[in-house]
């Protein structure tokens, strides 16, 4: 269609719809007209009649207009009484033909007043019609103007609180969200060069300084290229990182039965010597939990939240974690001591890069790395999978100890998944509940 189409379809409606009703109306007013007109031919007819003569449809003037005297008394000139039923006949002829003309011109006054009409609700209805669209006109113009660099600018529009109000209403909306995610995908792209870069730059460094020594012994080399090995395994760590997080983005191709309490007991398997070595205390309530998805992701949000709880704890903290079935909704909560979170600062923590720190203060980006230091995108990949499954994931500080507790909510499983999970639910019964 062209532009300007939808002002010449509401036109063409509005026209459409004036010619209708006007039609309708002028049909009804012709017929109630026509029958009205007849009785009253006829009776007029009849009465003026009745004591001169008959009259007959011609050039006369006696009686009604165009009609002449016969019969016996324009023979005669006698007062003889006239015959009624060639009275009745002659004023039905009369009436018929008089009718049929006056409908000719009333059916041709109202033809040429309705096409008059027509005319006019055509022009009033593209007048209408373009001050209807006005508004809509204003919000194409203001749309098509924001681009990627000024997607701060919004549409505000005002006037009534009316259907084009709330549709301007929504696109400024989504202006904001694409204005917030714009903003979030460059910081992320400078973050993950930076991230990146790092290590690359050290391992260049270890080994152009091991290079140019000219008193360099084979140990002092080894040391190099460890350090340099270490650096690179450091960056492997952060793309596998990325690679989880955007696959955790992608969505799912398909979803299957997962125990999510085998799950978490696997995880904790692999991690009881950082348990151990970290004079940590961890309690662990595990009670059949089963959830539709996929296995590996959720294995990888399991982990992160259990080394999100180890890494930020100290000697002599606590872990809690627990995974069970709420209202047939798998379940986990993992809860740790540490450094106390501000409420304000719980949101940030879901972005990549970023970390903890102490009361008071808002999370900071990453400045050191190592192992024991995290990525910084731990939080970030378990907000991506909880997304993907449509989970509902609550990240709230902790008053009494410092630390955070995270409640990662699964939802109910499909019908269609109904038959799997049943069949899954049986050794998970039979494992039964644990507590360490």
């Amino acid at each position: 269609m062209t532009r300007g189409s939808v002002r010449l379809r509401l036109t063409a409606l509005f026209a459409s719809l004036f010619l209708a009703s006007g039609a309708a109306l002028l049909g009804i007013t012709y017929g109630l007209d026509s029958n009205a007109t007849g009785n009253i031919i006829v009776s007029q007819f009849a009465a003026g009649t009745a004591g001169s003569g008959t009259v007959t449809p011609g050039t006369g003037s006696s009686g009604s207009a165009g009609s002449a005297l016969t019969g016996p008394d324009a023979a005669t000139g006698a007062g003889q009484l006239p015959d009624p039923q060639a009275i009745q006949a002659q004023a039905t002829q009369y009436a018929a033909v008089t009718r049929g003309r006056e409908e000719d011109a009333l059916l041709l006054d109202f033809s040429i007043a309705l096409g008059i009409m027509a005319v006019v609700a055509a022009a009033l209805g593209w007048f209408a019609a373009g001050r209807a669209l006005r508004p809509l006109r204003r919000i194409t113009e203001s749309a098509r103007r924001i681009s990627a660099t000024n997607l701060h600018e919004r549409l505000a529009i005002e006037g009534p609180d009316d259907d084009l109000r709330e549709l301007a209403d929504m696109i400024d909306g989504l202006f904001a969200r694409l204005d917030a995610s714009h903003h979030a995908q460059r910081q992320f792209v400078a973050n993950a060069s930076h991230e990146l870069r790092t290590p690359l730059a050290r391992s260049r460094t270890l080994l152009e300084v091991a290079l140019r020594d000219p008193d360099a012994s084979a140990e002092s080399l080894r040391a190099a290229c460890r350090r340099a090995i270490a650096a690179g395994e450091e960056q492997e760590r952060l793309i596998e990182a990325l690679l989880v997080l955007a696959r955790g983005q992608r969505g799912l191709a398909r979803r299957e039965p997962v125990d999510l309490t085998a799950v978490v007991r696997d995880v904790l398997a692999a991690r009881g010597a950082q348990v151990s070595a970290g004079g940590v205390a961890m309690e662990v309530t595990l009670e059949p939990a089963l959830l539709a998805g996929d296995a590996a992701l959720a294995e990888r949000a399991v982990a992160n939240l259990a080394d999100n709880a180890l890494r930020h704890n100290g000697p002599g903290g606590s872990v809690w974690i627990t995974a069970g079935t709420e209202a047939g909704r798998a379940v986990l909560t993992v809860a740790n001591t540490g450094e106390d979170i501000p409420a304000d600062a719980v949101d940030r923590l879901l972005l990549p890069f970023q970390r903890g720190s102490a009361a008071g203060a808002a999370p900071r980006a990453r400045t050191r790395s190592g192992p024991e230091e995290g990525l910084g995108l731990g939080l970030s990949i378990v907000a991506a999978i909880a997304a993907t499954h449509g989970a509902e994931l609550t990240v709230t500080p902790r008053l009494a100890g410092g630390g955070l507790s995270v409640r990662l909510a699964f939802p109910a499983v499909p019908t269609a998944l109904v038959p799997a999970v049943s069949a899954a639910l049986v050794p998970a019964v039979e494992r039964g509940g644990a507590r360490g």
